[in-house]
């Protein structure tokens, strides 16, 4: 079998596990009112699931980066199927409150690892336009987790929704199977960790370090917000349809369906957007329209819950393409031999978010009623928008360094980005907006 064969069908294999992700994100927080109903308790009782399933999410990027060293990403892969297959069951067959968030922190766990695995997969197959990549991929995931609440809507109104999770497991065993090699990870060499002094690339300083690694790190705690505030959105999806419209159990699914819908949407217009259009400024647009949106359904929820309800759509449509460029960003900035490493760090940064701020929303919930929930998600938004203009304003001192030969030739450093002489019509506010993606414009 040729290589081109091969790559394919590993690309298609990671499709796959990708699309089987959106059935795990969405059941659980779809599910939440039948299953109240079935257990006979509030849906708040179950809200707890949402953290649950975060933080399971960050143990398995955690787990994904040291395992990395034993076992190859196709065994983290299916591993991290099996382990979404086994929560799934779990919250399926759950008889009390306290199974249902077990089976959720199962599911997520596996989650974790398949998307840190996956994410340096990606990392390993394209060389470039990753950010692109990582927002296809997660598009499947939006398509598919835009369907899975229906699902559950169906399996509601004939009185029980318990199957649903179970179908998705059997999905996510599907993935185990049909799993292709995917090429492994770069190993380090003793040299790797020194700088090469060799050919025209000695005595080329590297200014701006400084300013790279706080870009990065404001990337990060950006990263870290965006999660969080998905996460309690769609954490609260059905819940809030049951409590700004009155909607029943049976029906509130459709909330989680309409956030997955316009997710879908939102990343649609991110990969056509983004082959125009620098991403870095899709970002910074997004960002600022996730904050507005969010500020405005907090303001209004209560005297206008309906729109409010419109305010938490468009914040939604506007996360689309979010995370793809966010943490697109971040991994390809770093070599291919630290990919998983990169990827499960801010992959586990973003699910500490993922965990963290709905814990914060749940907890405010349970003392302040359904609506700190939307509180609680705006001002994460606020504190992402600010921390992304941080990362685009964030500059170093120019440095003028000693003039390499050869390869290092008509390189200029500023501010911690690389432009090349090849691309001298970049400007710099361009290579700032632009986050040095791969070339993706």
């Amino acid at each position: 079998m040729s290589g081109s064969q091969t790559g394919t069908r590993s690309v298609c294999s990671l499709a796959f596990a990708f699309a089987a992700l959106g059935g795990t994100a969405a059941v659980i927080p779809a599910i939440i009112p039948a299953f109240a109903a079935d257990l006979e308790v509030q849906s708040a009782v179950l809200l707890p699931a949402i953290p649950a399933l975060f933080t399971g999410l960050l143990v398995g990027v955690l787990s994904t980066s040291f395992a990395s060293a034993l076992f190859s990403l196709t065994s983290l892969l299916r591993a991290g199927a099996a382990a979404q297959a086994l929560g799934l069951a779990v919250t399926a067959c759950a008889p009390a409150p306290l199974w249902f968030v077990v089976g959720a922190a199962l599911a997520g766990f596996g989650f974790g690892i398949v998307e840190a695995a996956g994410t340096a997969a990606v990392r390993v197959i394209r060389s470039d336009g990753i950010p692109r990549a990582l927002t296809k991929l997660t598009l499947i995931i939006s398509i598919v987790a835009t369907v899975t609440p229906l699902a559950v809507l169906a399996s509601a109104m004939l009185g029980w929704a318990r199957p649903i999770p179970l179908l998705i497991a059997v999905v996510q065993l599907g993935v185990v199977a049909s799993l292709r090699r995917i090429p492994s990870v770069p190993r380090r060499t003793p040299g790797d960790g020194a700088t090469k002094t060799s050919g025209a690339a000695a005595g080329a300083a590297r200014p701006g370090g400084s300013a790279h690694t706080a870009q990065l790190s404001f990337l990060a705690a950006a990263l870290f917000c965006y999660v969080g505030t998905e996460s309690v959105i769609s954490g609260w999806s059905a819940s809030t349809l049951e409590h700004n419209l009155g909607a029943s159990a049976a029906v509130a699914p459709l909330g989680t369906s309409a956030f997955w819908l316009l997710m879908s949407l939102g990343r649609m217009s991110g990969v056509a957007v983004t082959g125009r259009v620098f991403p870095g400024r899709v970002a910074l647009g997004s960002t600022a329209l996730i904050a507005l949106a969010l500020c405005g359904a907090a303001l209004l929820q209560g005297p206008y819950p309906l729109i409010a309800l419109l305010g938490l759509g468009l914040a939604v449509f506007a996360s689309g393409s979010c995370y793809g460029l966010l943490i697109g960003t971040a991994v390809e900035r770093t070599p291919e031999r630290n990919a998983v490493h990169a990827s499960s760090a801010f992959v586990a940064l973003g699910a500490a978010g993922g965990a963290t701020i709905p814990f914060i929303a749940a907890s405010v919930t349970l003392s302040s009623g359904q609506g700190a929930a939307t509180t609680t998600a705006a001002m994460s938004a606020v504190a992402l928008f600010v921390l992304f203009v941080a990362s685009l304003a964030w500059r170093a001192t120019p440095t003028v360094t000693v003039p390499a030969v050869g390869a290092a030739a008509g390189t200029a450093r500023t501010s911690g980005f690389v432009i090349a002489s090849s691309s001298s019509s970049e400007t710099f506010a361009e290579a700032s907006l632009g986050l040095s993606i791969g070339g993706e414009r």
